[in-house]
């Protein structure tokens, strides 16, 4: 049976597997008034954004603990030499909103 008066509230989760999960996380008081946010990055994960355009939307580059060296049987590390890892993954400054993937040419 359904509780009842039980609020449904809803929060949010950005992460890559390559990172070891979860990114970043917003509960429901977070992301409430901010529609597509996904929240603000969890404590030992650092977010960039990578040649900002004029708006402020840029590839989102992530760096944690916990980021893979490399993809199975490929002998190149997936982050640069800083640790820094591309997600192909677009955002806003700010709280994180993923917005769209950049055109490869």
């Amino acid at each position: 049976m359904p509780a009842t008066g039980a609020a449904k509230r809803v929060g949010s989760l950005y992460g890559l597997t390559e990172e070891g999960g979860v990114l970043a996380a917003g509960s429901a008081a977070d992301v409430e008034g901010r529609p597509g946010c996904m929240g603000r990055a969890l404590p030992v994960v650092e977010l960039r954004i990578a040649t900002p355009d004029t708006q402020g939307v840029g590839e989102i580059l992530a760096r944690t603990p916990t980021t893979a060296s490399g993809h199975w049987g490929e002998p190149t590390s997936i982050a640069d030499a800083d640790g820094w890892l591309k997600t192909g993954d677009l955002q806003r400054q700010g709280y994180l909103y993923v917005v769209g993937r950049p055109k490869t040419s």
